[in-house]
């Protein structure tokens, strides 16, 4: 866990930004409407927002946007058929590999373009 968290910081930053100003909208309204004030401590205020950030940290890269997802599955219903894309070292990996390349993948082998 603290491996994912220090290698994407910045969208932990993001996060926690994000449920700050999740948290302040209500909070701003209910005291501009009521003209009262919010019994909300900043300590507390600044402590629930990293715990909702975290949460949503965590919900942003398994399920919104997938950064931290180590597997894809596309499924093809026409073939049955499942692609599965791992983010890993791909010679490390037992089996068979593929690698995909266009027009302007080139390498020189033995005086052979490849």
């Amino acid at each position: 866990m603290w491996t994912a968290l220090n290698a994407h910081w910045v969208p932990i930053v993001r996060s926690i930004l994000i449920a700050m100003g999740l948290l302040w909208l209500p909070i701003e309204a209910f005291e501009g409407l009521s003209n009262t004030d919010a019994k909300l401590p900043f300590g507390c205020f600044v402590a629930l927002s990293i715990v909702v950030g975290i949460g949503f940290y965590f919900l942003d890269g398994y399920y919104l946007t997938g950064f931290l997802k180590k597997r894809v599955e596309i499924i093809n219903h026409g073939f049955d058929t499942k692609i599965f894309v791992e983010f890993t070292d791909l010679f490390e990996q037992e089996g068979w590999k593929a690698v995909g390349v266009n027009d302007f993948f080139d390498s020189i082998v033995d005086e052979d373009l490849v």
